[in-house]
């Protein structure tokens, strides 16, 4: 239910409900939402603001990020080999969509689509401060990670590691610090002006530290294994590891020789900040696998480095060889196939099928910014929160309300006795009012 919370506090906050600083989720759960920083609730708000309500907005804005993702993702390809190797980068775009991870949050509207936007562009930067020896890159490297820090928090901090790593890749330990110096210095400065213009900001840094970073250290343990973050990890890039097994297998089978074209001195330092995505989740028991979806970007421009050179010396340039037909006949097949699925299923329900179409009736009769009063079970039930208030503006309350919601009909006759029931097609919810006419 993340990216349903996440669209109605965009929604919220393009309408004046809640502001930027002090976003709101509904009136009963989450009046000051401070789970996250408000910075993606706040660009994803100005798409509301542009087309309107609907329910396909904070999916066209999802699309976008996994579009300029993807462009990104070429730009730092052709930045890591130059031209000669430059229409490979096509293989590490395919080889990100064959991650499940990947393909399920382009349509569930996270935080961390946002965030990988940024965290991508901040490794970029740093990277290209290093290849051109210009130490002002790096303060915009400085500037997305922090614009990361405020889309997704702490998480959103691992590029920092980059800088580490590829130092101690080249062996150059001096410079290290000065890396540093400017990554963090730009950091800081950015904070402290926002603070001074902005003080409201640092309370809701405080606030979200208190909620999110301490709440979590207390709040119950989402896996037993410390290690199923890791796991699963493993899981979704099983494609990519039978893939280059399968390439490097070829490529000695079919050269008849074992030599293997020199690593790339970028692969590591890729591979390892990515990995400082992941394994550091590992410290906490509240874990989930679209936590590590900025990751894979970084990870599959690392492998598509260990397979290009040999893809190369086996087809030839991509451009004139039968690699590059394959892939323009494949994609010919597969735009025309995208696009018609995506027009069959536009509007249609994947999940939640019977909930939905429940609440839908219920919200055609009861007023925008109400509040109803639900039975105990369903208190917990935050689909029923998130549905409400996203496609309803109503929320609900195990303790207030002039309506009351149950999903078990005798409750509904036992208890409000003075309540009219109304009479609708639901499924699995029952409704009583104390002064609705029909």
């Amino acid at each position: 239910m993340d990216g349903v919370y996440y669209a109605t506090v965009a929604r919220n906050m393009a309408e004046g409900i809640g502001s930027f600083w002090v976003p709101a989720l509904s009136d009963t759960l989450g009046a000051k939402f401070y789970e996250h920083p408000p910075l993606g609730f706040g660009i994803q708000s100005l798409f509301f603001s542009l087309f309107g309500d609907h329910f396909w907005v904070e999916r066209l804005y999802s699309l976008l990020t996994y579009l300029i993702t993807a462009l990104i993702m070429l730009r730092f390809w052709k930045l890591l080999v130059g031209k000669d190797l430059y229409a490979y980068g096509l293989i590490s775009l395919f080889l990100w969509i064959t991650v499940p991870k990947i393909i399920w949050g382009a349509s569930a509207n996270l935080l961390e689509n946002t965030s990988m936007v940024f965290i991508l562009l901040s490794v970029y930067f740093q990277m290209k401060s290093f290849l051109n020896a210009k130490r002002s890159w790096l303060a915009l490297s400085g500037f997305f990670i922090l614009l990361a820090f405020f889309t997704k928090g702490i998480t959103a901090l691992f590029p920092l590691s980059f800088a580490f790593f590829y130092r101690i890749r080249q062996r150059e330990y001096s410079r290290v610090v000065y890396d540093y110096l400017m990554l963090i210095g730009t950091m800081t400065m950015a904070l402290l002006f926002l603070v001074l213009i902005q003080p409201v900001s640092w309370e809701s840094l405080q606030r979200y530290f208190e909620v999110q970073v301490l709440g979590s250290l207390q709040s119950p343990a989402t896996e037993e294994n410390r290690f199923y973050i890791l796991n699963r990890f493993l899981q979704e890039v099983t494609v990519i590891l039978i893939l280059l097994a399968g390439v490097v297998g070829f490529y000695r089978w079919k050269r008849k020789q074992t030599e293997n074209p020199a690593m790339s001195p970028h692969f590591w330092p890729l591979m390892l900040c990515a990995l400082s995505g992941i394994l550091p989740i590992m410290l906490s028991l509240k874990q989930s696998t679209f936590y590590i979806i900025p990751t894979f970007s970084l990870i599959c421009l690392a492998i598509t480095l260990l397979i290009a050179a040999r893809l190369n010396r086996l087809f030839g340039k991509m451009e004139d060889g039968k690699l590059y037909k394959i892939w323009q006949y494949t994609a010919l097949v597969l735009l025309p196939i995208a696009i018609l699925a995506n027009v069959y299923f536009f509007g249609k329900l994947n999940r939640n099928q019977e909930m939905l179409s429940d609440i839908k009736q219920v919200i055609e009769v009861i007023p925008a910014r109400s509040v109803i009063q639900i039975h105990p079970s369903m208190k917990e039930q935050y689909a029923y929160h998130a549905y409400f208030y996203r496609y309803g503006k109503i929320s609900l309350s195990t303790d207030k309300g002039e309506y009351y919601l149950s999903p078990i009909e005798s409750s509904i006759e036992n208890r409000f006795p003075s309540f009219e029931k109304l009479e609708l097609k639901t499924l699995n919810l029952y409704l009583k009012n104390d002064n609705l006419r029909h």
